[in-house]
């Protein structure tokens, strides 16, 4: 077989460091477009083909984003290298699993931290040659990628001649990945069983210009210095999407507020308290009226009609979740907004979803203090809700807030419903052709 890759530089000291007698820990990386993720399938690829019968793992923070983002660029990779399915390799088409005719394998593996995993007990047993992790700086701690860790040198090292390691790409992030790898080079004290190999777009020969003027044109100020010119040196305040002095200033009292009047409401779920906010739109400012945690034994569809009638609100000024019980609202309420987080952004903005987009322009409208409270009530649980909310790394040139499951954890395992009220409001402030959008 007769494979002709042309790694960029950085690839090829990547390849280098991955077949010295050494290294066991490589971290690769530090700005988009760099590279990073082809050069890592890549020499996985490689690795499989000139050792029969490794066994590698393919890791990342969450297993949808590992099939639906990483293994596509390992697909790339397959095709680029002119490989064949079922001749020079097999996948597994449920569990994504990528076995060579020589024997070896690549196994995806999902590294998230989940409350019914605390020590990450799946990866316990695993049998591993070396391991190989996509944007590590997405987990939550560095507990998994140590447990991973134990599990490579595992599997026929000796025999095949392949040192254990973990080699993982990354963007600039404020984890473990910081201490361990990159303030220790820059002081150049790394220990030798470690490398940081810096890759930035401008390492990338193959990079469109196209794509860098659409970073420049699409980030704002902190993701661009992070993630094209690779800064590390940020502090971890800068992921704050809420400031308390911000919050703080949204309470006022004895000011004319005008504008139509609006309900959103995040619906009960299990044992939850479904949740009401009532806000009037006077065009670019949102005036809170009032914050409603609804009795348990009331039903989504029995409180939304009681705030109507209270409130005299028409069903069209109604928004609400659409996600889950929501489905079953539309019957009742055709006239109301439902809100689908994982709708396409209104506009041609990079966010994740439309929930993400709506997460950042509540915090752009509280920032700017176009967000007036005209009430007390739930006060601290909505400060908390609010600074629960943190930017995470960009993945594929998206903006995202973290997880869900995140901010439930820096919340104590409560669900931030109040703050989902005001997230789901921020559909009337978007607009699109000067026309408004809903989700």
């Amino acid at each position: 077989m007769n494979i002709k890759y042309e790694p960029t530089p950085k690839g090829h000291e990547l390849w280098e460091v991955i077949n010295d007698s050494e290294t066991t820990q490589i971290l690769f990386g530090g700005g988009a477009g760099s590279g990073k993720s082809f050069s890592i399938m890549a020499s996985m690829i490689l690795l499989c083909l000139t050792k029969p019968g490794i066994r590698l793992a393919l890791c990342r923070k969450n297993y949808t984003t590992l099939r639906k983002t990483t293994m596509v660029s390992m697909y790339e990779v397959i095709n680029k290298f002119g490989l064949r399915l079922d001749t020079d390799l097999k996948i597994n088409g449920s569990s994504g699993n990528i076995k060579f005719a020589n024997g070896s394998e690549i196994i995806p593996i999902e590294l998230d931290w989940a409350p019914s995993e605390p020590n990450y007990e799946r990866l316990q047993g695993l049998l591993l040659t070396a391991a190989f992790i996509d944007e590590v700086g997405e987990l939550v701690d560095e507990k998994g990628y140590n447990i991973l860790a134990s599990r490579v040198g595992r599997w026929k090292n000796t025999e095949l001649s392949v040192k254990p390691m973990i080699v993982s790409t990354c963007n600039p992030s404020q984890n473990f990945l910081k201490e361990k790898f990159y303030d220790a080079w820059k002081r150049g004290t790394l220990p030798k069983h470690l490398k940081f190999i810096p890759a930035l777009i401008t390492d990338n020969p193959h990079m469109d210009k196209a794509y860098i003027e659409n970073l420049k044109n699409s980030l704002d100020e902190f993701q661009l210095k992070r993630l094209l010119y690779g800064d590390w040196d940020y502090s971890n305040d800068d992921l704050d999407l809420f400031k308390f002095q911000d919050i703080k200033a949204m309470y006022v009292k004895n000011i004319d507020k005008g504008g139509e009047l609006y309900l959103s409401v995040d619906l009960a779920v299990s044992r939850d308290n479904t949740v009401g906010l009532l806000f009037r739109k006077d065009n670019d400012y949102m005036h809170v009226e009032d914050i409603i945690v609804a009795n348990r034994d009331i039903s989504n569809d029995q409180f939304i009609k009681d705030m109507m009638n209270e409130y005299k609100i028409p069903q069209k000024n109604i928004i609400y979740d659409a996600s889950g019980v929501g489905n079953d609202l539309r019957r009742m309420f055709p006239l109301a907004k439902p809100f689908a987080g994982n709708s396409k952004v209104v506009g041609k903005e990079n966010y994740q979803n439309i929930r993400h987009q709506c997460i950042f322009k509540l915090s752009k409208m509280v920032s700017e203090n176009y967000v007036k409270m005209y009430t007390d009530k739930e006060r601290g649980r909505l400060s908390s809700e609010l600074q629960a909310h943190k930017r995470a790394a960009v993945v594929e040139n998206r903006v995202k807030v973290i997880p869900k499951s995140e901010i439930k954890k820096n919340l104590g395992g409560a669900s931030p419903d109040i703050s989902d009220c005001f997230m789901m409001a921020m559909i009337l402030w978007l607009k699109k052709s000067g026309k408004k959008q809903f989700a």
